[in-house]
C-alpha cells in the first residue's frame, strides 16, 4: 500500500462560538477576574452575576403564595369531605345535575388549580434567581466583553462572547478529483482522513498540528472544481498538558493542510 497526499489551504475557525445575554435584567454587581479578553474560562464557571435581592423577594413572596394557596386547598378537602357526609344522609333527595355542586368538585377543582399554579410561580421565580449568575457553556477562551461592573442589563444586552477551546474547524479546499483519495466518515463512529496542519510563516517549516477529516461539505466552489472538507482539530490553544509547547491554532489564519 502507498500513501497518497492531497494539499489544500484553509482558514481556522471557530466549532462552538457564542454571545451571551442575560435571562433576567438587573446590575451586574461581580465579574469573574478571568473574564478578559483572552482570558481562559471552564464549562460551568460564573463569569458574572445580576443583583439577586430582587429575585430572593419574588421566592419569598411565591413560598407564602404556595403555603396560603395549600392551607386553601386542604380547607376544601375537608369542606367537601363534609359535603360527602351530607350528600349520603339527602341521598335522593339532590338532584343528578345537581350533585357536582352538592359536592363541592368545582371548588376543589378551582382550589387545586390554584395550589399548581402557586407552585409554578415558585419554581418560576427560583429559576430566575438561579439566572442571576451567568456561566459559561463550554470550555472556552474569552473573545470580546462588551459590559462592565455596575452596568444595568436588559434581556436584549450582549455580555461577552465565548469561541470554544476543546475543538477548532478547518475550512480545506481540495481539488474534486482527489476526493477519492480521501476517508470521509459517514456516520458518527467512522474515523476520517489524518490531516497535516502547516503555517510556515509563522511556526516555520517543521511545526505542524494533527487533526481528522470530519465531513465533505455540501457545495463546491462557484467555478465548481474545488471542494470543501471540514476539518477538526482538538485543542487548538493548546492547554492540555499533551499539547504543551505546540503551536496554537489562532481563529482566523490562514493554514496549508496535508491530508493522507
Amino acid at each position: 500500500d502507498c500513501t497518497t497526499k492531497v494539499t489544500g489551504d484553509g482558514v481556522i475557525m471557530p466549532a462552538q462560538q457564542v454571545t451571551l445575554r442575560p435571562q433576567v435584567v438587573g446590575k451586574i454587581v461581580k465579574l469573574s477576574p478571568d473574564l478578559v479578553p483572552g482570558g481562559i474560562v471552564r464549562d460551568g464557571q460564573k463569569l458574572l452575576e445580576i443583583e439577586r435581592r430582587d429575585y430572593e423577594i419574588l421566592v419569598r413572596q411565591r413560598q407564602y403564595d404556595v403555603a396560603k394557596a395549600m392551607r386553601d386547598l386542604k380547607v376544601e378537602q375537608g369542606n367537601q369531605a363534609i359535603a360527602k357526609q351530607e350528600y349520603e344522609l339527602l341521598g335522593e333527595a339532590v338532584a343528578e345535575d345537581d350533585r357536582e355542586l352538592v359536592l363541592r368538585k368545582p371548588q376543589l377543582v378551582s382550589a387545586r388549580a390554584a395550589w399548581e399554579s402557586a407552585q409554578a410561580a415558585l419554581e418560576k421565580a427560583q429559576l430566575d434567581l438561579a439566572r442571576c449568575d451567568v456561566n459559561a457553556p463550554f470550555n472556552a477562551i474569552i473573545q470580546e466583553r462588551k459590559v462592565d461592573l455596575g452596568a444595568t442589563v436588559s434581556l436584549n444586552t450582549d455580555l461577552v462572547t465565548l469561541v470554544g477551546t476543546d475543538e477548532a474547524w478547518i475550512e480545506v479546499k481540495v481539488w474534486v478529483d482527489q476526493l477519492k483519495w480521501l476517508t470521509i466518515p459517514r456516520t458518527v463512529n467512522d474515523s476520517g482522513s489524518t490531516v497535516k496542519i502547516y503555517n510556515k510563516l509563522a511556526w516555520g517549516n517543521e511545526q505542524f498540528r494533527t487533526g481528522r477529516v470530519l465531513c465533505l461539505l455540501g457545495e463546491l466552489e462557484k467555478l465548481g472544481q474545488l471542494a470543501r472538507v471540514l476539518v477538526a482539530v482538538d485543542d487548538p490553544f493548546c492547554l492540555k498538558s499533551g499539547n504543551t509547547g505546540m503551536p496554537q491554532l489562532l481563529m482566523g489564519s490562514y493554514i496549508s493542510a496535508e491530508i493522507e
